[in-house]
C-alpha cells in the first residue's frame, strides 16, 4: 500500500496491491474531511476502471478488494484529468 496526500486541498490517493484472493479491508484513521473515495481497479480484465465509491464513516472505510488486483482510491477529485498523446514527443500529457 502507498498513500499520498494534499491536506490543504483535501486530496488523497491510496494505492493497494492485492496479490491473493478476494479479501475484505477495513481502513481506519482516515482524515475526517474525507467522506467517500472514488475506486479504480486494474487487473487482468480491467485497466484503471472506475469501480464505484467507497464510503467513509468516522474515519473508517470498509470494502472488498478483488483478487489479484491493484486498487486506487481517490478523494477530492471530481473528474479524472484528460490525457493526450504528444505525437511529436511520443509522451503523454495530462490536463490538456
Amino acid at each position: 500500500m502507498a498513500a499520498f496526500g494534499d491536506p490543504a486541498h483535501n486530496r488523497y490517493a491510496l494505492h493497494i496491491v492485492n496479490r491473493g484472493n478476494q479479501r475484505s479491508v477495513v481502513l481506519t484513521g482516515l482524515p475526517e474531511s474525507v467522506t467517500a473515495w472514488r475506486r479504480f481497479v486494474t487487473d487482468a480484465h480491467r485497466g484503471m476502471e472506475e469501480h464505484g465509491r467507497v464510503e467513509v464513516r468516522s474515519g473508517t472505510a470498509d470494502f472488498v478488494l478483488p483478487p489479484a488486483s491493484f486498487t486506487t482510491l481517490l478523494s477530492g477529485v471530481a473528474h479524472w484529468p484528460r490525457s493526450t498523446r504528444d505525437e511529436a514527443e511520443g509522451t503523454y500529457v495530462t490536463g490538456r
